[in-house]
């Protein structure tokens, strides 16, 4: 049998209804799954958001146990030094030395600011306004938070801490990614 062309287009009266009908059940399943994506994201970052203030606050704990352990260390080492000279030095006398470096290692103001950064992702992936960029610059922040604080600190245990919360924000960095 043979059609000819106009035989095999279908007049726009036909296909415009089928193809509207279409594209709005497509786009309607689009905005059911990002609603459902949107949903399991958030919950995850609140999961590492929660973990992430656990993690700091072992961190916060930590801080004075390693400026003692450090006190300790310097301690025994100048006076290990010392002794094969024949001087004994008194805890007064490493004071000074302990409190330039509790300066220098001071991380106080680190653990604020990454604590502040978790409070703006805490409300931002509350939000409903697009947060992708403002999710990813957090992010970024509290990475740049970890990697100082781990720069500073001169404890293992402190560190193994540190290492901790830089791993959970690598998390979040990978999944920021996901949102718009």
């Amino acid at each position: 049998m043979i059609h000819t062309q106009e035989a095999l287009i279908l007049g726009k009266d036909e296909v415009l209804p089928v193809a509207r009908h279409s594209m709005d059940k497509a786009l309607q399943d689009l905005l059911t799954m990002r609603a459902r994506e949107g949903a399991a994201l958030t919950e995850e970052f609140r999961k590492r958001n929660t973990l992430l203030r656990q993690l700091l606050e072992k961190v916060k704990k930590e801080v004075p146990l390693a400026l003692e352990e450090y006190h300790a260390k310097l301690e025994d080492r100048v006076n290990q030094l010392l002794n094969d000279r024949g001087v004994k030095l008194t805890p007064e006398d490493l004071i000074p030395e302990v409190a330039i470096l509790a300066e220098r290692s001071d991380i106080t103001e680190e653990i604020a600011r990454f604590d502040s950064h978790l409070e703006q992702f805490s409300s931002t992936i509350e939000s409903t306004q697009p947060c992708g960029r403002k999710l990813e610059f957090i992010v970024q922040e509290l990475f740049r938070e970890s990697n100082t604080m781990g720069a500073k600190s001169s404890s293992t245990v402190l560190n193994r801490s540190i290492v901790e919360i830089k791993a959970e924000v690598d998390r979040l960095k990978e999944q920021v990614v996901n949102v718009e």
